[in-house]
C-alpha cells in the first residue's frame, strides 16, 4: 500500500492557494486600471462636451466668425479650424490664408466672450465668397449672390490633459486621430498617459 505524504499535499494546496491568490490579486488590479481608465476618459469626453462651437456670418462682408466657448473648467489650447466647406454655391473652398490659432480659451467664467477664428472662402475663380450681386438704395447697401450662411465647420483642440479632440457646431466631440501641428509651441499630446 502507498503511504501519503500528507506534508506533500499541504505544500501543494498551500502552493496552490498563493497562486490563486495571486490570479486574482492581478484581475483585480487589472480591473481597476481599466475602471479608472474609462472614468478617465468619460470625464475627458465630459469636458470636451461642454466646448461649444458657432459660425456667423459677419453681415455685409465677405467673412465668417468661428466663435469657440470653453464652458468647463479647464483652459483648452492650440484651437483652429481644421476644415470647413459650403453647400452653396458648390464650388465654395475654405481658405486657410490665416493660419489662425487661438492658443488659449479660458473657461467662460474667466472670458465670457470665449475667442474668435475669422473663416473665409472663395469660389473655383479665387473670388471670396459670398459675392455682391448688386448696390441697393441711397447708401448702397450690398445685395448678395446666394450663400449657405452656416457653413460646416470642425475645430480641432487640445484640452488639459493633453487630449486632442475635433468638434464642431454640427458635430460631437471625438478625439483627433493625429497630432494637430506644431504651432505656437504648442507641446506634444500626451492625454491618457497620466
Amino acid at each position: 500500500m502507498c503511504a501519503v505524504d500528507w506534508s506533500l499535499v499541504a505544500d501543494a494546496v498551500a502552493a496552490f492557494g498563493s497562486l490563486s491568490a495571486a490570479i486574482v490579486a492581478l484581475y483585480i488590479a487589472s480591473r481597476d486600471r481599466h475602471d479608472r481608465k474609462q472614468e478617465r476618459n468619460a470625464a475627458e469626453l465630459a469636458q470636451a462636451e461642454l466646448v461649444r462651437v458657432n459660425v456667423d456670418w459677419i453681415q455685409d462682408s465677405s467673412e465668417f466668425s468661428v466663435r469657440i466657448r470653453n464652458y468647463g473648467d479647464r483652459a483648452i489650447i492650440g484651437v483652429a479650424v481644421d476644415s470647413a466647406h459650403m453647400r452653396k454655391p458648390s464650388d465654395a473652398r475654405w481658405i486657410d490664408e490665416l493660419g489662425s490659432v487661438l492658443d488659449v480659451v479660458q473657461p467662460e467664467r474667466d472670458a465670457p466672450s470665449g475667442g474668435v477664428l475669422p473663416l473665409r472662402f472663395v469660389d473655383s475663380a479665387g473670388d471670396r465668397i459670398p459675392k455682391i450681386k448688386a448696390l441697393i438704395g441711397d447708401n448702397m447697401t450690398p445685395l448678395f449672390e446666394d450663400f449657405d450662411k452656416h457653413p460646416i465647420v470642425v475645430v480641432h483642440f487640445m484640452d488639459a490633459n493633453g487630449c486632442y479632440w475635433k468638434t464642431g457646431p454640427q458635430t460631437a466631440p471625438e478625439r483627433a486621430n493625429r497630432a494637430m501641428p506644431q504651432q505656437s509651441g504648442w507641446p506634444r499630446g500626451f492625454c491618457g498617459k497620466l
